[in-house]
């Protein structure tokens, strides 16, 4: 398994406001993550692959969010400040 700390460069841009702080995530051509200081928006874009999944949590983890995805059973949850969450594409979260 890769490193999870960082997000990868593999297909994968990330998008800088103005100021040249990173504020969206995009693999694949699909916004998988977006964020200011008051909102975080999760998408996959109809792909629920493990490269969709690690994207997010490499986000998360590098840019200090309080949140990432997990699977159990195969399903998608959105796990903020340690509570998982149904996860659905183009869920907003409070920062």
């Amino acid at each position: 398994m890769g490193q999870t700390s960082r997000v990868s460069k593999n297909n994968t841009k990330v998008i800088k406001d103005a100021n040249g702080n990173p504020m969206e995530v995009v693999l694949h051509g699909t916004s998988v993550i977006k964020f200011d200081d008051k909102t975080i928006t999760l998408n996959s874009g109809g792909w629920r692959t493990a490269t969709t999944r690690t994207r997010i949590n490499q986000a998360c983890s590098e840019y200090g969010l309080d949140c990432g995805i997990s699977q159990v059973k195969g399903e998608w949850y959105a796990v903020v400040s340690g509570v998982n969450y149904p996860f659905y594409d183009g869920m907003v979260l409070a920062r």
